[in-house]
């Protein structure tokens, strides 16, 4: 059941109580609209996404055309679904359709479709790619494509039902509930996102076992690796008193994300192989990219004091494209006995950038 939501005006200390509503009654369309807020903020479907193109209609032998697709922070390719509303629309059975067309696609073939989406080289996306991944040496995608069917409703047990039992045979379906409220008449849209399946409150019984059960079986060296120290790294940070935003949840992956509670803006730990280093940057890719870089650079000699180091700073090229401002420090995390020494950095680091730039970015966001 869609959840009501509650403004209250601070001022008059009324509270005012918003139904939800259909994306139908208030002219809102699934392409023009919908799939446009999805593009600029993906993060709307609860979870980092690089847009890899969307409207794909180049699958051999169809002329169907999935809305988005996008990658995941483990490296997955993702079909995203959109509709206003997921009742009696077979919403799951076009995404599994799409999915099975997907499941061929290459690395090269998804950094060229990128190249295509962004109108920009092979060779940009390909690295657009590898630093969302946090993967320098990131080459090769799976044959098991992710689904989202994200819609204003999910009143159809039909649709759910099917979705809850593809999952027990291993098909990685989400449904995301993105529901429209407005604040007064013609006032603003709010969107409420809620994922609706796996349940949050059971992400930990749905999800963790088998993912876990994955790691242990099917982690590529360089994943278990990762996972390894990420693992040691969290109980380092616990050890030694480190801020909270430090203690998170450890991933297979070669970065650590850590939030800044604004939309597009984060900070990352990096600890790659190829080239065996460690990284601490903060990352800016949304819609006010270039601007809210150009502020933050205009304090570049303040910042970098209060750093204790001078940073490098890449400027995105365009709002939606990435900025980083970030620091280098060589190491090989491959040697388990240099660990100490790398968990010492990147505590100390991440704990300057997220000083320094929390505020910042929260003032300018």
């Amino acid at each position: 059941m869609k959840k009501k939501i509650v403004v209250v005006n601070q001022d008059a200390g009324t509270p005012q109580i918003l139904p939800p509503l259909a994306y139908s009654d208030i002219g809102v369309r699934e392409l023009q609209d919908i799939e446009e807020w999805v593009k600029r903020n993906p993060e709307i479907l609860g979870e980092k996404l690089l847009i890899i193109t969307s409207e794909f209609d180049r699958f051999d032998k169809s002329d169907k055309r999935l809305d988005l697709l996008a990658l995941d922070a483990h490296k997955k390719v993702v079909v995203i679904e959109i509709k206003r509303d997921a009742a009696g629309t077979l919403a799951d059975l076009q995404a599994i359709r799409y999915a099975a067309f997907v499941s061929t696609l290459t690395f090269p073939q998804i950094a060229e479709i990128r190249a295509n989406y962004m109108k920009t080289s092979v060779e940009v996306a390909e690295q657009e790619i590898r630093d969302f991944v946090g993967d320098s040496g990131f080459s090769e995608v799976d044959n098991k494509p992710r689904i989202i069917l994200a819609a204003g409703g999910f009143d159809d047990p039909e649709l759910t039902s099917a979705v809850l039992w593809l999952r027990k045979f291993g098909v990685d379906v989400s449904c995301v509930e993105i529901c429209p409220y407005r604040v007064g008449d013609g006032g603003p849209i709010i969107i409420v996102p809620r994922v609706l399946i796996p349940l949050p409150e059971a992400a930990d019984y749905i999800v963790g076992v088998e993912r876990k059960e994955a790691e242990q079986s099917s982690l590529s060296e360089t994943k278990r690796l990762q996972l390894n120290f990420w693992q040691e790294f969290v109980e380092f940070c616990s050890r030694r008193g480190a801020i909270p935003e430090l203690i998170g949840e450890p991933q297979s992956v070669g970065w650590y994300h850590i939030e800044l509670n604004v939309v597009g803006v984060w900070l990352e730990l990096k600890a790659t192989t190829r080239p065996p280093a460690l990284t601490a940057q903060l990352v800016i890719q949304n819609t006010t990219s270039k601007s809210t870089f150009k502020l933050l650079e205009e304090s570049k000699d303040e910042i970098e004091g209060e750093i204790g180091a001078p940073l490098e700073w890449e400027e995105p090229l365009e709002d939606g494209r990435r900025g980083k401002v970030f620091q280098v420090q060589p190491a090989q995390i491959e040697l388990e006995e240099e660990w100490p020494r790398c968990f010492e950095w990147l505590k100390d680091r991440g704990e300057a950038f997220y000083r320094v730039f929390s505020c910042r970015v929260q003032k300018l966001g």
